[in-house]
């Protein structure tokens, strides 16, 4: 879980002050539309969000909203789009986290909430 939990370099979080709905609409949005998410993959991504908290207690925070965010909105992309991206096409259409970190990010999760992803 140790993914989630450290402090990771991103100039846009300040410890202390949680992102408005503006900044995680937009921080989504832009995923979405850059690789091409069907639109229903956002209510997917708040399932497994939801479903990660109720399992685990990790709470969402300033530090780690953006990787929950991304790697949710990716698994719900590879469960829901009959075309989704693979890993590799996510690391470079977002550069921000490199192929590596995604695998990390997908495998943490996938454990933490015990591979259940079906709704």
């Amino acid at each position: 879980m140790d993914i989630f939990c450290r402090a990771y370099d991103d100039p846009e979080a300040v410890v202390g002050v949680v992102p408005d709905s503006t900044a995680i609409y937009n921080f989504c949005k832009n995923i979405i539309i850059k690789t091409k998410m069907e639109r229903e993959v956002a209510i997917v991504c708040l399932a497994y969000v939801e479903r990660l908290t109720l399992m685990t207690g990790l709470r969402i925070n300033e530090v780690n909203w953006k990787r929950l965010l991304f790697i949710t909105l990716i698994l719900a992309s590879k469960i829901w789009d009959d075309e989704s991206f693979e890993n590799i096409h996510f690391a470079k259409t977002i550069p921000k986290y490199s192929l590596r970190e995604i695998g990390e990010m997908e495998s943490t999760f996938l454990q933490l909430i015990d591979f259940s992803l079906t709704l």
